[in-house]
């Protein structure tokens, strides 16, 4: 059961929508594991064969505010980014953890501009993620695993971010 906090209308919606889209192989909405979100599986023919998985987690709360997680499963590595909604002492209300380890506590987040609605985000991560993986492809054969990867966010393959 999803927390008391959590848009569930919303996120039932979502994953309505995401299941549709041709890049996602499977969504699960409020599984035990992450009870107060919604779990996208992502096909993994998009992705090249150095990428065992790829997930995208939503969760909405009432509060027009949101957090959404990418996590691409590597060989014993992991990419990831998160785009976030809330209120907090350490950035802006709309701000983006850059990849590959958004956790780490050494790099701020950086301010973004999201469209107003939560729903809207959805469009802005899947825009985010169809240029990540084209980006895989311009070399499979030679892949930039995560920990030798930089982050760059005037390289224009993440509009929403402030300047």
């Amino acid at each position: 059961m999803p927390g008391n906090d959590v848009n569930e209308e919303l996120s039932r919606l979502v994953a309505r929508r995401v299941a549709g889209l041709s890049m996602v192989r499977g969504v699960r909405t409020f599984p035990p594991a992450k009870p107060d979100r919604v779990v996208a599986r992502l096909e993994r023919e998009h992705y090249p064969p150095v990428v065992e998985d790829v997930t995208v987690d939503f969760r909405f709360a009432r509060a027009d505010e949101f957090n959404v997680v990418y996590v691409e499963h590597w060989s014993g590595e992991t990419w990831s980014c998160r785009w976030d909604r809330h209120e907090n002492p350490h950035s802006d209300r709309d701000h983006f953890h850059p990849p590959p380890d958004p956790n780490n506590a050494s790099r701020d987040a950086l301010a973004a501009v999201y469209p107003d609605g939560q729903s809207a985000v959805v469009g802005v991560v899947f825009d985010a993620l169809r240029e990540r993986y084209t980006a895989l492809w311009e070399n499979p054969d030679e892949p930039t695993y995560p920990s030798e990867s930089g982050f760059d966010p005037g390289d224009g393959d993440w509009p929403f971010l402030g300047d």
